[in-house]
């Protein structure tokens, strides 16, 4: 065999051997990627109110997200028909999402805000970006403030004997039951009080008087 059938024949091998292993390289697979967010409906609400959140997930990987996992904590106490509402879904397409409002309410009465995290997770998978597959939302619970309306009276002007005497002796007439109630309600005022009511609700606490507006009266 000449030097140069030699050179050809090893050119050929490499070639075949070249074209094989591009045949046979398996492309990259996708992978899920999940993100989740919290926002509430309103920026405050009345204790023991309603606490409504969007809870949104959504897949912006390249493959289908499938076994989908979902915890809740914080101090919103969810039922389980709410829960349910994600807890159902098991599967996302690239590029899906999917929103729900939850409706809970305050575990303790008593505090200031309202507060809702979730996660959201592909069990036996480790997502690509795990920073986003929680969220956390908080919202003021801010105690509700009444006001009372009512009138305050004060005894209208009071007619001693010397008075009376000294009217009937300049010739004035008494005045009468009708007059005096007119002046008993001229010399009325309206006082409001200003309550701030308990965190449960309940009957108001240490009322200030802090309008006294005097609508009119005589001396």
């Amino acid at each position: 065999m000449s030097a140069r059938t030699t050179v050809s024949a090893a050119l050929a091998l490499l070639s075949v051997g070249a074209f094989t292993g591009v045949a046979s390289a398996v492309p990259a697979k996708g992978e899920a990627d999940l993100r989740l967010t919290i926002a509430y409906r309103q920026a405050e609400y009345q204790p023991n109110a309603d606490l409504e959140a969007t809870v949104t997930v959504e897949n912006v990987g390249t493959a289908t997200a499938e076994g989908l996992t979902f915890s809740f904590d914080g101090n919103c106490s969810l039922p389980s028909k709410e829960t349910e509402k994600l807890t159902s879904l098991k599967r996302l397409e690239p590029g899906e999402k999917k929103s729900e409002v939850l409706i809970g309410k305050q575990r303790n009465a008593n505090e200031v805000t309202g507060t809702l995290t979730a996660k959201v997770g592909i069990a036996g998978v480790v997502d690509p970006t795990p920073a986003d597959n929680e969220a956390s939302a908080t919202v003021k619970i801010v105690k509700a403030v009444g006001v009372a309306h009512g009138t305050a009276g004060r005894p209208g002007p009071r007619v001693h004997g010397r008075q009376r005497r000294r009217h009937h002796a300049a010739g004035r007439p008494r005045p009468g039951p009708r007059a005096r109630r007119r002046a008993h309600r001229s010399a009325q005022g309206e006082v409001r009080l200003v309550f701030r009511l308990s965190a449960g609700g309940g009957a108001p606490r240490h009322p200030q008087r802090t309008v006294c507006t005097q609508l009119g009266g005589t001396t």
